[in-house]
């Protein structure tokens, strides 16, 4: 590798390098890291299985309550999730500076094992509030660490896929609950799901290395070589070339003493909590999450013509697809092409269904011809979410900010992008009930519009840029 640095306003930074080897260890990392998201993905599905069975639509000879939930419940039962992630999400972030990313993301695989084991034995409504609210700890760890430590062991060619694993992850967990929920209990289902945080404390705890980054903030270079060996092809050119950089941006950054007041001081923070904290707040009032924790009750109620579980089998392997399609085109194609073409589909998907559902429910106009159309618009919905917002907002926490406010910015960030799930997803089943199905879609249709705007004017190309790069590029006038 060359030793050569290319000169960013006053930084030096590595080039970037067009070919190198495919790094199998630092894929192999990042994807065990991820089991902890497939658990959260797995934990998000669980909901749109369970409310159905423990409403009385599904199987209701089996519910393992006495009586079957009221829609206020319903709504507590999707949301306690959300609502204790947010509140995660602050520890986290303070932790994960204190006893490291690893050590963090390891903690926060154990409340969703407690979780799920309440679950598996509910037997009051008040058992599964307390499951789902200790699977929301370790959904808001999940989502405030994870991005941190798959941006610190990246390498710049190959930092958007990988910070792109979280969403696939999510998807695979999603499709995981999707495809048994029609052969098992609730109890089996629950239990089941206990297997993956249990292998990700196992695998992630015992062979994946701590992020170099942390090891450089605690003064332990020694230890920091070691880790970034191992996810640099164990090369120590590359090593002896990387490490100065990451020392000197570490040593630059820690410096520069600064409290929660001065963050919006320093123009390139404060642009850059702007552009993560729009793309989060556009990103789950898309609905996104009210989809997925109401997907069956919605198949359900549109009576498309297939099974409620076939349709959201089908729609799990459209997710799972379509984040699989953004891991090789997120560093091709760039951040903002697949930001814009995402929020415009978004809304077109929620703008036909929505009037689809109106015309269904409020008027006299025929539809029954177009049964068909929830389950594609929905689908739809999902196809181009999973591509565009849902993974590339994720993997721009991790790029946007330098590392002594990292924490603080993706913990801000994380809550509120969880304070908005628990948000929508508490709100949307009285949307539907005052609003009616058709006009809460159409509403959430117009909020992708908005987002659409926001990110054709605000929001850079991060794509092929160090971390040191984009602070500079933050830093211009022409943001």
């Amino acid at each position: 590798m060359s030793s050569q640095y290319a000169l960013v306003g006053e930084m030096k930074v590595l080039p970037i390098k067009q070919e190198l080897p495919f790094n199998i260890f630092l894929y192999c990392s990042a994807l065990t890291a991820n089991l902890l998201t497939f658990s959260i993905g797995a934990s998000n599905a669980w909901s749109s299985s369970a409310i159905p069975r423990l409403s009385g639509q599904i199987d209701p000879d089996n519910n393992p309550l006495k009586e079957n939930i009221t829609s206020y419940e319903e709504s507590w039962i999707a949301s306690f999730l959300p609502l204790a992630a947010a509140i995660s999400s602050f520890l986290s972030g303070y932790l994960s500076d204190k006893i490291g990313r690893k050590n963090t993301l390891l903690l926060a695989g154990i409340p969703t094992i407690i979780g799920y084991v309440f679950l598996t034995f509910a037997t009051e409504i008040y058992h599964f509030y307390i499951g789902r609210f200790l699977c929301g700890l370790t959904a808001g760890a999940g989502f405030t660490i994870l991005p941190i430590y798959i941006g610190e062991i990246s390498q710049s060619n190959n930092r958007g896929a990988l910070g792109c694993l979280l969403i696939f992850s999510i998807a695979i967990g999603c499709l995981f609950v999707y495809f048994i929920t029609p052969v098992v209990s609730l109890k089996i289902l629950s239990a089941l799901n206990v297997i993956i945080p249990i292998l990700f404390l196992i695998l992630f705890g015992f062979f994946i290395p701590e992020s170099p980054y942390y090891y450089i903030i605690k003064n332990r270079t020694d230890l920091a070589e070691k880790s970034l060996l191992k996810f640099r092809y164990n090369s120590r050119a590359m090593v002896n070339e990387e490490l100065p950089i990451i020392i000197e941006d570490v040593q630059t950054s820690f410096s520069k003493k600064i409290s929660v007041k001065d963050v919006l001081k320093e123009e390139y923070i404060r642009k850059g909590l702007m552009v993560s904290l729009g793309l989060m707040v556009f990103q789950q009032w898309s609905g996104i999450n009210a989809v997925f924790f109401y997907m069956q009750p919605i198949f359900e109620n549109a009576k498309v013509g297939l099974s409620s579980n076939i349709c959201v089998i089908i729609a799990g392997i459209v997710q799972l697809l379509s984040s699989a399609f953004t891991l090789p085109t997120v560093d091709k194609f760039g951040r903002r092409i697949l930001l814009i073409a995402s929020s415009i589909g978004n809304a077109t998907s929620l703008f036909v269904g929505g009037i689809y559902l109106y015309l269904k429910e409020n008027t006299a106009v025929d539809v029954s011809g177009l049964n068909w159309l929830p389950f594609v618009t929905i689908n739809l919905f999902i196809l181009t979410y999973t591509f565009g917002m849902g993974p590339v907002a994720f993997t721009m926490i991790g790029e946007l900010f330098p590392p002594h406010v990292k924490s603080l910015a993706a913990t801000v960030n994380i809550f509120v992008c969880l304070l908005s799930i628990f948000l929508v997803t508490n709100m949307f089943p009285y949307m539907k009930e005052l609003l009616g199905l058709g006009l809460s879609f159409i509403l959430l249709g117009l909020i992708c519009c908005v987002s659409t705007i926001f990110i054709y004017f605000k929001v850079p190309e991060t794509k092929g840029r160090r971390l040191e790069e984009i602070q500079v590029l933050l830093s211009s006038k022409k943001m």
